[in-house]
């Protein structure tokens, strides 16, 4: 099954990853206190794709495109960034190491304005 990427944005990989992985809250029931960590997979100028493996498909329910997410802070090597964030897509990753799980695409202001790639 192959889906349209819905994405605006010319993407690119990591080669050294700067952001290796982002951790937030919902705040909202019925996991409210669950803690999400998702692998981020790749960036574009606006954002970041973070992975959704089965063990967390349940946020496939509960975000939608346009949801805000308070307070996520995405980890490097050398910083954390801690942000706030709105769902822009969600696409199925149709091949590769993580083929049948999800790309959660965020876009932050802060990130934006924060963290820009040198060469996209």
């Amino acid at each position: 099954m192959e889906g349209k990427d819905k994405r605006k944005e010319g993407r690119f990989n990591y080669m050294m990853p700067e952001f290796i992985y982002a951790e937030f809250k919902l705040g909202k029931e019925p996991i409210k206190d669950k803690v999400y960590n998702l692998k981020i997979l790749d960036c574009s100028e606006n954002g970041l794709g973070m992975v959704i493996t089965q063990k967390d498909f349940d946020l496939l329910k509960i975000l939608n495109e346009g949801d805000e997410l308070k307070d996520i802070s995405f980890f490097a090597t050398w910083t954390v960034l801690k942000v706030d964030g709105t769902v822009r897509h969600k696409t199925m990753i149709q091949e590769g190491k993580y083929e049948g799980c999800y790309l959660i695409g965020i876009e932050s202001q802060e990130m934006i304005e924060n963290f820009k790639p040198e060469n996209p």
